[in-house]
């Protein structure tokens, strides 16, 4: 995030050349340790940290949570350029580990006490509800969401980017950059609308691979783990 995906690589290059940068040096980290020690993999298979959990970010009505689905670490730069646009104060930045498998309902089976659901089921489910906890599901990143929401705290679950992956033109790097075009709008119609909330956490599920060409590299048989 400080050296790869960092705010000042973002603003000096075109959006382009900062996801082809950025992923080479992802990748050439992924052989190291796929040479020398894969088993550093295992580490993702850790607990979550608790405190960064979405019903302790919800636990104040004066909260709210903004979920992007597939949001990945290289469009945090996105986000931090928008906050600036919009006035408001960055507090922190942070990482966390997303669920294990990477799957959205796997997500909100972990982080909300609502089982294994889709987003779309969130509002008016009634276990949000007894916690004080307005759920809205933003399916359009074209539509606006409804913005007075007082006494309870809110959780916005945005489709956006992650319906953008449907498309068969995600696999090219020009998605990136219509990624980028998109999310202001994204942003004025979630974030910039929540009004009367102290604090706004933006988060995600998950987020993607890159899916162009030239991003892999091969395995010889002896790297493989065997079985016991």
């Amino acid at each position: 995030m400080d050296e790869v995906w960092s705010r000042e690589n973002y603003q000096k290059l075109k959006p382009v050349d900062f996801l082809h940068r950025g992923e080479s040096a992802v990748n050439d980290f992924e052989q190291l340790l796929a040479a020398a020690a894969d088993r550093t993999y295992s580490e993702l298979l850790s607990g979550p940290d608790p405190g960064k959990g979405l019903l302790e970010a919800l636990s104040r009505p004066d909260s709210a949570v903004v979920v992007f689905d597939g949001l990945s670490l290289r469009e945090i730069p996105m986000l931090l350029s928008l906050a600036e646009q919009s006035g408001l104060k960055m507090s922190r930045t942070d990482v966390s580990l997303a669920a294990v498998p990477c799957e959205t309902m796997d997500f909100i089976d972990r982080e909300l006490p609502c089982g294994r659901i889709a987003p779309s089921q969130l509002p008016g489910r009634k276990e949000l509800k007894e916690r004080d906890i307005t759920a809205i599901y933003n399916g359009n990143y074209i539509q606006g969401i409804t913005t007075n929401h007082e006494g309870t705290a809110l959780l916005v679950w945005s489709a956006f980017p992650d319906l953008t992956y449907r498309d068969s033109g995600a696999k090219f790097d020009s998605h990136f950059e219509n990624i980028h075009a998109m999310f202001e709008t994204a942003w004025i119609n979630t974030v910039q609308r929540i009004k009367g909330k102290e604090r706004i956490v933006i988060t995600s599920d998950h987020g993607y691979i890159f899916f162009g060409a030239g991003m892999d590299f091969p395995r010889q048989p002896s790297e493989y783990c065997e079985a016991s």
